[in-house]
């Protein structure tokens, strides 16, 4: 039986939810039939593994159901199977999660001197992945600015959380919070939207901040400075993770300004497909 705050039987199958989740489409013709599917039968792993959890459903629907909060129990309760987390590619995930919590490829840097040694900056797994020269470079304009911030090399768990395996995502944060307490900082700069989200949610006592937002307040560096204004038009898509972090939102199109990088805003925005970021830009 499903959670009685998950309020699925308040669905009016309007179908708003489908039009943008291609997982729904996928699965059903009706929303509302299929939540009262679940509330006699657990959604299958199948269905269970295939939601995203962008929460897009809960943003356009005008009763505020949350398929993502539905999956959640579902995935908890088939991620005690190693057998059906192995069969949807579970191996590939642990695989990322054993590297990203070994000590080839996490580190951390702590300073006692500064004005800013309270703070740490975490770029995440994907950055850093991406290109390592540019995390060095960036934690060098970090220090410039906010001189004696230290770094943080570490993976927040996400990928484990996301697919229910709680036991083991708890197991790895506390490595993430060993880290924390042994560096004693209480401000933490994130380049992964995954990891902000995670942090805010499970390290209530440290103060998460965007990159973006710490560009935007201490500026950038000096030849960055219009220096995209010759490139194309890039798209613009907010990460669904923080969906409703208005400040990310705003700092983020200030830095493409600031850069001088023209940008189209895709269609599904921010917390409401219909809202526009200009409203909160002026």
């Amino acid at each position: 039986m499903l959670n009685a705050q998950l309020n699925y039987e308040n669905c009016i199958d309007c179908k708003l939810c489908m039009k943008g989740c291609l997982m729904l489409d996928e699965f059903t013709t009706s929303p509302k039939n299929l939540l009262l599917d679940f509330k006699e039968n657990k959604p299958t792993s199948n269905i269970s593994f295939s939601c995203a959890t962008c929460d897009y459903c809960f943003s356009v629907c005008p009763k505020e159901i949350s398929f993502k909060e539905v999956f959640k129990e579902a995935k908890i309760e088939h991620a005690k199977d190693d057998k059906v987390l192995k069969s949807f590619g579970y191996k590939s995930i642990l695989f990322h999660q054993k590297n990203s919590f070994s000590k080839m490829f996490t580190a951390k840097t702590k300073f006692t001197t500064g004005e800013y040694k309270n703070m740490a900056f975490m770029p995440g797994c994907a950055l850093a992945s991406y290109s390592p020269l540019l995390v060095q470079k960036i934690y060098t304009h970090l220090n410039d600015v906010l001189p004696g911030i230290n770094m943080l090399q570490q993976c927040c768990g996400q990928p484990t959380r996301i697919v229910g395996d709680i036991k083991r995502f708890h197991k790895l944060y506390s490595k993430l919070e060993d880290d924390i307490d042994f560096m004693k900082v209480d401000t933490i700069v994130t380049a992964c939207e995954n990891c902000y989200m995670s942090l805010k949610e499970f390290s209530p006592d440290v103060k998460v901040i965007s990159l973006y937002e710490v560009l935007v307040t201490y500026g950038i560096p000096k030849e960055k400075v219009n220096a995209y204004t010759s490139f194309e038009k890039v798209a613009l898509h907010d990460p669904c993770p923080t969906r409703n972090e208005k400040s990310l939102h705003v700092s983020t199109r200030k830095l493409l300004d600031m850069i001088g990088l023209k940008y189209e805003e895709f269609k599904k925005q921010q917390r409401k497909n219909r809202m526009l970021w200009k409203w909160w830009y002026a």
